[in-house]
Order: C-alpha cells, then structure tokens, then sequence
C-alpha cells in the first residue's frame, strides 16, 4: 500500500531486463488460474460422466464384470466412487454362481470400490459364495485375503441385524 515508488521503478527495470512487459506477469497468473479451473471441471464431470456412459471395451468375463459396475457406481459425498444396492442389484441380475471364480479373483483388485463390490457380490450369491469367500480368506495373496476377511465380517454384521421394517 505505502510502496515506495523507487522500489516500483527497480522492480519494473528488472522485469525489463528478463523481457517481461508491464502487467504481464499478471496475465500469465489470470491464464494459470483459468486453466487449472477448466481442468478441474473438465477432471470432475470426465470421472462422474466417464464410468457412466463410457465405452467399456470388455474382453474378458472380469473386463465385463468391472464395467457393468463402473456403469452403476455413484458419486457418494465423500467425494468417491461407491457402490449402494442399486449397482448391487444390477450387477445381481448379470452375475451368477459361474461367475464366482472371477469375483474371486476382483477381490484383488487395486480399485478398492470394486474389490468391496465383488466380496458382496460372493455373499449375496448364497452358500457358494460364501464358501468361495471362506476360501478366499485363506489365500496366499494378501489383497484376497484382507478384501475376502473384510467382506465375511460385514455379512457377519449384516446378517445379525433386524430386516428393516417400513
């Protein structure tokens, strides 16, 4: 505020000296400022429309089960990606007991949303499931085995608790 005007002078011969107009270090920030603001719009409707109505290029049963989830996950308030008992619902009407192999396998996933999806998935589909679950639990690979742990306990907690009355 109380500049002193020879300082402002000094400052303004040294942006000469660098080749730097007058006012233009202002402009590069106004620029930087507008284009990190169109990439976190850009980067926030890209995640929330992408999974949703992107292509999924399936190749596998895995590929198939993956995007059939990403198509039904919804943007929670925490700001991730989750799963509710819509996308287990439709995921439920694609999947069956021959899929059980390949939700095994997604327990490992490095997507924790979709690792979470297939151990519900495993206890939904019945006493098959659930003892592919058990098998899991005993796994060599560490990811498996703490999402296939991870997964029994909260069919555990689900199963003790009420059915919810309307």
């Amino acid at each position: 505020m109380f500049e002193d005007p020879e300082a402002h002078e000094e400052r303004g011969a040294d942006n000469k000296r660098h080749g730097i107009a007058k006012g233009e270090p202002m402009r590069r920030l106004r620029r930087t400022l507008a284009s990190l603001l169109i990439l976190s719009i850009v980067a926030v409707f890209g995640y929330a429309i992408w999974p949703k109505y992107g292509i999924c290029l399936a190749s596998t049963r895995y590929d198939e089960i993956a995007c059939l989830a990403r198509r039904n996950l919804h943007f929670s308030a925490h700001m991730t990606w989750s799963f509710n008992r819509y996308t287990v619902d439709a995921a439920m009407a694609e999947i069956g007991t021959k899929d059980i192999p390949v939700l095994v396998e997604m327990l490992g996933d490095d997507r924790a949303v979709l690792s979470g999806l297939a151990g519900y998935l495993l206890a939904k589909l019945g006493p098959d499931g659930l003892a592919a679950l058990n098998r899991a639990a005993e796994s060599p690979d560490p990811e498996i085995r703490r999402a296939a742990r991870s997964a029994l306990i909260d069919y555990e907690i689900i199963r003790s608790q009420p059915p919810p009355q309307n």
